[in-house]
């Protein structure tokens, strides 16, 4: 049976828990996950089943310091969905949300604690799931 396979942005300021986040779902950790600075772009396969349909979703985890970014706005081409990260008082997130195409399904993770997250790993799947399969074109 063939996969669906779909590409998501994984978007946000520096050391705001992104790469954390996604290996995490990735790996299955409910515990504990520190990452180091992701230089560039780090790809990370993530495979969701639900309600008995399966989904490949190559997320593009993207380096949030601008400093050393070597990417331009052509970078989020073919972008399904993003996951944009973001924390209260701080409006840096926006300068990476202006670069995804226009429309494109977000997912907001608002004040991300890796120590404590808001929702378990599988309800975090099943969002981003909901996100891909509710907003296709």
């Amino acid at each position: 049976m063939q996969m669906t396979e779909y590409k998501v942005s994984l978007i946000g300021p520096s050391e705001f828990g992104k790469s954390s986040f996604i290996k995490r779902i990735d790996y299955g950790y409910n515990h504990i996950y520190a990452s180091s600075k992701t230089k560039d772009v780090d790809i990370i396969p993530i495979y969701i089943n639900k309600n008995n349909h399966n989904i490949k979703l190559n997320v593009w985890d993207c380096a949030g310091d601008l400093k050393n970014r070597r990417f331009d706005k052509g970078y989020h081409k073919g972008t399904r969905a993003a996951i944009i990260f973001r924390k209260t008082n701080n409006d840096e997130h926006r300068i990476f949300e202006d670069e995804l195409p226009k429309n494109t399904p977000k997912l907001y993770i608002d004040d991300y604690n890796f120590k404590q997250p808001k929702y378990t790993l599988n309800e975090y799947k099943s969002m981003l799931y909901d996100l891909i399969i509710d907003n296709k074109h």
